[in-house]
């Protein structure tokens, strides 16, 4: 008898447990399906999202990622991390390693936007050890450019470019453009900064980041190689082309 009803409680809870079980939430996980193609349709649908609604700290968790997600993505500067920090403890706590890889790397984001760079780096290089155990290489490619812009941010230039070219590498295997003429453009502004004799090697790289920006339409990007292409032919003396990119 008494097995029978510890059976019937056991049942019963079971069962209970699985109709109140609400993660993920399904608002959540049709958030994070808006974050690539509609950033900002993203950001306007987890802003209307409460987190002391959410039931679980799966969910809390979730929530934490995807709003410091999508306001990266929506070019919006974050100086406040106990959003994120939520994420990090929680994806920790249950060693969710690709979770841990993008909390980190976000982390590691609103740091570098306090211009915490020491910290900052010490973030992204524990992301990077996350994003390498799941082979996350496009992630890591995101997280390796961040490390290099942070060494050219302090001058360290030897030191960025070898980490620009493992991004390089990392873009063209995922042919994420996007990031490929991001970092070529960089490595040209290196080479510039190097002098005459590696003016030549500058302009392939910058002409080849400005011809992939015009090619996925991404403006940002097109001034920041045309602004590129202006400095090394006026360095160049090389006037017209100057002028015409300027």
């Amino acid at each position: 008898m008494k097995a029978t009803v510890l059976a019937a409680l056991l049942l019963a809870y079971c069962i209970l447990a699985a109709c109140t079980r609400s993660s993920p939430n399904a608002q959540l996980v049709q958030a994070d399906s808006l974050m690539q193609k509609f950033p900002d349709s993203a950001l306007h649908f987890l802003e209307k999202i409460r987190p002391e609604d959410l039931n679980s700290l799966e969910d809390r968790a979730y929530h934490a990622l995807l709003l410091t997600e999508v306001k990266d993505k929506n070019f919006i500067q974050q100086t406040e991390d106990s959003q994120i920090r939520i994420a990090v403890q929680y994806y920790d706590s249950i060693k969710n390693i690709p979770m841990q890889a993008k909390s980190y790397y976000y982390w590691g984001c609103i740091r570098r936007d306090q211009n915490n760079h020491p910290e900052a780096l010490k973030i992204f290089f524990t992301a990077i050890a996350h994003a390498k155990k799941i082979s996350d290489n496009k992630l890591a490619g995101y997280i390796y450019n961040n490390i290099a812009n942070l060494y050219l941010l302090q001058r360290l230039n030897e030191q960025a470019d070898s980490i620009y070219q493992i991004t390089e590498r990392l873009a063209i295997q995922e042919k994420d453009s996007n990031l490929l003429a991001d970092v070529l453009s960089q490595r040209g502004m290196i080479d510039i900064n190097k002098g005459k004799e590696y003016y030549s090697e500058a302009e392939q790289k910058i002409l080849l980041a400005f011809k992939i920006s015009r090619h996925i339409a991404q403006r940002s990007l097109m001034a920041k190689t045309a602004y590129s292409l202006s400095l090394l032919y006026g360095r160049m003396n090389m006037g017209k082309e100057a002028v015409e990119f300027a």
